[in-house]
């Protein structure tokens, strides 16, 4: 590969990332859109695998910002979602697992809204790693998702 073309991939790389970090700060850039646009451009598997993980941490770097706004260490003007999460937190917390589940799910499926539950995770005050690592795996499972499994359904139906 000439110089060129590796340049290329680490201006296309670094820009997706960034793009991945202003979807999760704002919810109309669509983080789906992103991850499936930069798949077409994969060649191989080792590239669609890195696409994950490019947009992965991207949404990761851009929700832990959300995070520590909704516990109150950044101030961006979020007491609305702070105020609704604070009704939420006293229907959850009669669940051991009840909001763990909850940031999983959200990060995973997008039901409830991944941006709400994750301001409303820190304004709750669920510990960070667990929040981190959760919703790393559940953002890993749905970008996976969505780069394999039309690769497989076509793999299926040849």
């Amino acid at each position: 590969m000439d110089t060129l073309q590796q340049m290329t991939g680490v201006w296309l790389y670094g820009g997706y990332f960034l793009l991945s970090v202003v979807s999760a700060l704002f919810p109309w850039v669509n983080a789906e859109i992103l991850v499936l646009s930069m798949s077409a451009l994969a060649r191989t598997p080792s590239a669609l695998i890195l696409v994950v993980l490019i947009g992965t941490a991207g949404q990761m770097a851009g929700k832990t910002v959300l995070y520590w706004a909704g516990r109150g260490t950044l101030h961006l003007g979020l007491r609305n979602i702070t105020r609704t999460a604070e009704g939420w937190h006293e229907r959850l917390k009669k669940y051991r697992w009840g909001p763990y589940t909850l940031m999983f799910l959200s990060a995973t499926v997008g039901v409830p809204p991944f941006y709400v539950m994750t301001v409303a995770s820190g304004a709750l005050k669920i510990p960070f790693v667990p929040f981190v690592l959760l919703c790393t795996a559940g953002c890993t499972i749905r970008f996976g998702l969505l780069v394999f499994m039309p690769r497989l359904l076509i793999a299926l139906f040849r």
